[in-house]
């Protein structure tokens, strides 16, 4: 009779029949690959818990050193300017002025500050919130134009796009016209719930504000940076495929071709009404200010605000409420939604050399975003920055508790091993039942 192993080796060489389901007999699919596993002897166990204390320690070590050397400033002015809360387009300001002395610490000086609002209570993954927002619209791939002259309805591929914010913040009733709808755009809770307080930060001795928006000075606004358009604060990914206004140039599978003022063209022909009552907070080109109607023809209301003329200088009849550039940075960065309801974003950058250490300094707040309905907190955070990015104590923290249970638990298994010791594959220990 043959042997086993004989029948063994004759049942792998056998070829699969055709239309088999039984596996190739190869050293993957027949789990033959050769594999090594490390016996858990008391010696190496305690002493990865050992090393990897240690490693953790020392790492905990480096991240709180770098966090204190991070200079930071906080001042939550949510309760503090309560008295000069203003809707978000008003058209008359309530300003309010927060004084602080910066540090003595010539790193605010010498290093790139970073200028951040911070929210808490906000819950931003929330799944509707999350949900509730058109990414084709937002890459301008959705928004071509009108499908014919008439200019009554937006394309198909338009509409598809805006359903996707789910009936949130998508259209409303023109308050002009009650027969017709207006589009949001952008639309969804995202954006519309977008933060839009304004700040400004002035040396109170000198009265010179600082400069943390030098590439746009289109804006005029008496020696104030302005308060739109920053750039450097949104990733590069989201300003370069994510993020860009629509224009009649848009060609098939969202590719865009070179032309100078399409942005302007597009608002031009499909926008009944663009921005709110104060046009700066909009983030679109300042020069649209010249196709803006009189105030006789607006909207009114909370919903929208300056009616845009057509190329003819005639009020346009487009059926889109052009209420934010979607390619404004600040609104790119609000548009990436944070995992946490307490949670910073990049507002500004302040160069080296602006700042003076010492120095009385005035916040001068605009104060429209709300946050007293849901018990929320509003700070404004001037920042450093070290190899570990802000101040975050808490990582340091984590990594050294990990730390010492490692060197605990190492330590526990060494007088466990040295008082009493088990011998290795000890028969003893076997249970037969």
């Amino acid at each position: 009779s043959r042997s086993r192993t004989d029948l063994s080796s004759s049942i792998r060489t056998m070829s699969t029949p055709s239309g088999s389901r039984r596996p190739a007999d190869t050293a993957f699919k027949q789990q033959r690959l050769r594999a090594w596993q490390p016996i858990l002897t008391p010696k190496w166990v305690i002493s990865s818990f050992f090393a990897v204390g240690v490693a953790f320690i020392g790492i905990a070590i480096g991240i709180l050193g770098a966090s204190n050397q991070v200079q930071e400033l906080s001042l939550q002015y949510d309760a503090k300017c309560e008295n000069h809360f203003m809707s978000w387009n008003a058209s008359s300001y309530s300003e309010c002025i927060l004084n602080f002395t910066l540090p003595s610490n010539d790193k605010w000086a010498t290093s790139e500050v970073y200028v951040y609002y911070e929210l808490s209570n906000f819950y931003q993954n929330h799944r509707k919130y999350v949900q509730s927002r058109a990414a084709k619209q937002l890459a301008g791939t959705s928004m071509p134009g009108f499908p014919d002259s008439s200019k009554t309805q937006p394309s198909d591929l338009a509409k598809a796009s805006i359903s996707e914010c789910q009936g949130f913040a998508d259209k409303f009733q023109d308050p002009q016209d009650a027969s017709k709808e207006l589009y949001m755009y952008p639309c969804g809770l995202v954006a519309v719930s977008m933060f839009n307080d304004t700040f400004y930060l002035q040396n109170a001795a000198t009265k010179d504000f600082v400069d943390w928006n030098p590439d746009n000075t289109a804006c005029n606004n008496n020696g104030r940076p302005c308060p739109t358009n920053p750039s450097g604060i949104a990733w590069k990914s989201d300003v370069d495929k994510k993020y860009i206004a629509p224009s009649p140039s848009l060609m098939f599978e969202g590719e865009r071709l070179d032309d100078d003022g399409a942005e302007r063209d597009w608002i031009l022909s499909n926008c009944k009404y663009i921005g709110g009552n104060d046009f700066t907070l909009s983030g679109f080109d300042p020069n649209l200010k010249d196709s803006i109607s009189p105030t006789s023809d607006n909207c009114g209301g909370y919903r929208c605000g300056h009616r845009v003329k057509d190329a003819s200088g005639l009020p346009n009849q487009g059926s889109f409420f052009c209420w934010h550039n979607v390619s404004d940075e600040d609104f790119i960065v609000w548009m990436r939604v944070a995992a946490l309801p307490r949670f910073k974003k990049l507002y500004r950058k302040i160069p080296a050399n602006k700042l003076k250490p010492g120095a009385t300094y005035s916040l001068i707040i605009q104060n429209r975003f709300p946050v007293k309905d849901f018990g929320g907190t509003k700070t404004f955070v001037l920042s450093t920055t070290s190899w570990i990015g802000g101040k975050n104590n808490f990582l340091g923290i984590a990594y050294i508790v990990v730390g010492i249970i490692c060197v605990a638990l190492a330590i526990i298994f060494l007088v466990k091993h040295l008082i009493s010791p088990r011998i290795l594959g000890d028969p003893r220990y076997l249970n037969w039942k």
